[in-house]
């Protein structure tokens, strides 16, 4: 068991964590005998086992957590990532230490990673504030090959763990993240900071994923969960240990931003929109999206929900705000698609003409 600070130690270290633990509850007893103030202090992780960057770690070893103080357990067997994928078979705890034992033995000389996710709370139901992890190995050396990077989220608020996971190349067909269990897998932290660690240099291709779990239940299955539309490809070898990449991670029900620019004859002052309409709409009754052009016929629409839109322009002529039966129109794409989370620029395009 490996004291967080200072960085190295085994059995001793393990024992005098557990002292200062014991210490630190007596003491807070002591302080407040009658109960206290709302207990919102997030736990911390103060040992592992075995140690970060232990080489040598036998097959049959357990992993242990000493925690600041006690786990909620459930939210442990909710909130732990071993890759390569590893199956819990039983998952204790008692007081401020966690033992997980597996169904399976460690892999042979292979780096491990254990990542815990913010999902992991105390019995106060107070999460970690940040993701831990560490890595072993049961060979003689770690894997150097390492993915890091940020993901940037676009739409869908900040609520959800972000979860950043690598899956090999296989087949022609794409990985379902909803399914199937990745090479390697961790959290993104607070500012969508990530690092996948322990990977072996030897060319294998990966599909890098991010994905939202908003409920922290393993499955991105329910409303508002989702993954990268379009995954990164990387791939780790001996030149090129430290990949580096940002993912976008766009929420499928984002709106987006249209902007363009109608041309007009220059004696033509008569009042023009673009207007976004269903794509299967003949009656051109009910705009979704609509904006004004400017005197030199720029446009700008926010909220585009995601959708195949027929783009039409119009005069408007009364000054309205709407398309008239009476009014001149001009279709400007019979079938846009307009993606999640984008701004798109349609550029220049000959607008309606409004005058005789």
């Amino acid at each position: 068991m490996e004291l967080i600070s200072p960085r190295r130690g085994g059995p001793a270290a393990w024992i005098a964590a557990g002292a200062i633990l014991v210490a630190a509850a007596s003491c807070a007893r002591s302080i407040r005998p009658g109960g206290g103030p709302e207990d919102r202090t997030p736990p911390v992780v103060v040992a592992v086992s075995p140690e970060s960057l232990a080489v040598g770690v036998p097959r049959d070893a357990d992993l242990r957590i000493m925690f600041s103080e006690p786990i909620e357990r459930a939210s442990l067997d909710r909130g732990l990532w071993i890759s390569p994928p590893l199956v819990p078979d039983k998952i204790s705890v008692s007081g401020e230490e966690a033992r997980i034992s597996l169904r399976e033995p460690l892999p042979e000389s292979t780096s491990v990673q254990v990542a815990l996710t913010t999902v992991v709370q105390d019995i106060r139901r107070n999460p970690l504030a940040e993701p831990y992890t560490w890595m072993f190995s049961t060979g003689d050396s770690i894997a150097r090959g390492r993915v890091r990077g940020t993901v940037e989220r676009v739409g869908g608020g900040a609520s959800g763990q972000v979860l950043v996971a690598l899956y090999p190349v296989l087949a022609d067909t794409l990985p379902d993240p909803r399914v199937e269990a990745p090479r390697a897998i961790t959290q993104a932290g607070t500012e969508g900071v990530f690092s996948l660690g322990g990977l072996d240099p030897d060319g294998t291709v990966y599909l890098l994923y991010a994905m939202v779990d908003r409920d922290g239940n393993r499955e991105i299955v329910g409303r508002g969960e989702y993954y990268t539309a379009v995954p990164d490809s990387v791939t780790v070898v001996s030149d090129r240990l430290d990949v580096q990449t940002t993912l976008r991670l766009v929420d499928p029900e984002a709106p987006s931003t249209l902007q363009g620019t109608l041309t007009r004859a220059p004696d033509d002052s008569v009042a023009v929109w673009v207007a976004l309409y269903a794509a299967d709409d003949d009656s051109l009754r009910a705009a979704r999206h609509s904006a004004k052009t400017d005197t030199t016929g720029a446009y700008r629409i926010r909220g585009v929900a995601p959708a195949t839109y027929r783009m039409i322009g119009f005069c408007d002529g009364d000054e309205n705000g709407r398309r008239d039966p009476a009014d001149l129109w001009l279709e400007l794409d019979p079938a846009l698609v307009v993606p999640p989370g984008e701004e798109m620029d349609l550029g220049e395009r000959a607008g309606p003409r409004c005058l005789p």
